[in-house]
C-alpha cells in the first residue's frame, strides 16, 4: 500500500453534527462518508475510543484518527507495523459504531 492509497481512501478525521456524521479521507477535503446517526448516538464515546493521543485532535465536533506523526504509511515503500496496528484498532472501532449509522441519502 503506497502513502497516496492510504491518504485518499482511508479515515483520517471525522465531522459529527447532532443528525450527521461525515467521514473524510486525509486528502484536502475528500469526504469518504456522509451519514444519519441515530437518535441517541454518543459521538463523545465514539471519539475518546477512536482520537489521536494528541490533546487537540478531539473536539466537541471532530475528531483525527491519526496526526502526521502517527501516519503509519509514511512513505511510498512501506509503513510502519506498529502504527498500522494503533491505526487498525481505532478503525475497527469506527467500522463497529458504524453499523447503526444509515447512509445519507443525496436528493436528486
Amino acid at each position: 500500500m503506497d502513502n497516496h492509497f492510504f491518504r485518499q481512501c482511508f479515515p483520517h478525521y471525522i465531522e459529527c453534527t447532532d443528525k450527521t456524521i461525515r467521514i473524510y479521507s486525509q486528502q484536502p477535503k475528500l469526504m469518504i462518508f456522509e451519514g444519519v446517526l441515530p437518535e441517541k448516538f454518543n459521538r463523545k464515546k465514539l471519539f475518546e475510543k477512536i482520537a489521536s493521543n494528541r490533546p487537540d485532535y478531539i473536539s466537541e465536533t471532530k475528531c483525527y484518527l491519526y496526526d502526521a506523526n502517527e501516519n503509519p504509511v509514511s512513505n511510498m515503500d512501506a509503513y510502519d507495523a506498529e502504527l498500522m496496528v494503533v491505526y487498525q484498532k481505532r478503525l475497527d472501532v469506527l467500522l463497529d459504531a458504524m453499523r447503526v449509522i444509515e447512509l445519507k441519502q443525496v436528493k436528486s
